[in-house]
């Protein structure tokens, strides 16, 4: 019957969703060794390895968003300069994310020039990140960031210039 038939495929469905293979174990202990770096704020060498180009490209994302969110004095901006020039956009994508988080002055120069990316998220990305520095040295390359053709672009350019207290610039 056609009841019958839809019933075995919705069953077979959720058992397949159900049966859907993990991540691979050996990714599963790269990313708990990266969170034990970021819980225990530990940056240096041992979290710096993660992102080395032979490592697969979700650890090096992971640990450059660790190397952000454990940030100054541990980490420092200059940890990203790889993940930010990187080919792939996903890392420098997270590069530019992680370089807000941190909350380091020394970041504003990268994210600048990360303005310049040829990749649309990334140029967002780091706009966003200026935001979150509000370093009024930042402004007059957010202001060249309004003449982006993505809107996305100009649109955190303006957020972050709004954010640049008036006294600063």
């Amino acid at each position: 019957s056609s009841t019958g038939m839809h019933t075995f495929v919705l069953l077979l469905l959720v058992g397949l969703t159900f049966t859907a293979p993990s991540p691979a174990p050996a990714l599963d202990d790269e990313f708990a060794a990266i969170l034990r770096l970021e819980d225990t704020r530990t940056g240096g060498a041992p979290l710096r390895a993660f992102l080395d180009v032979s490592m697969p490209l979700d650890v090096r994302v992971r640990a450059t968003l660790a190397i952000g969110r454990i940030g100054s004095p541990i980490t420092t901006p200059y940890d990203l300069l790889g993940s930010l020039s990187d080919r792939e956009p996903a890392l420098r994508r997270m590069a530019a994310f992680a370089l807000g988080e941190m909350d380091d002055s020394k970041a504003a120069l990268l994210l600048a020039a990360s303005l310049r990316d040829t990749d649309e998220a990334v140029r967002a990305l780091a706009a966003e990140a200026l935001g979150k520095l509000k370093e009024a040295a930042s402004a007059p390359s957010l202001m060249t960031a309004l003449d982006d053709a993505s809107d996305e672009v100009v649109g955190h350019a303006l957020l972050a210039l709004w954010k640049i207290e008036p006294g600063e610039l």
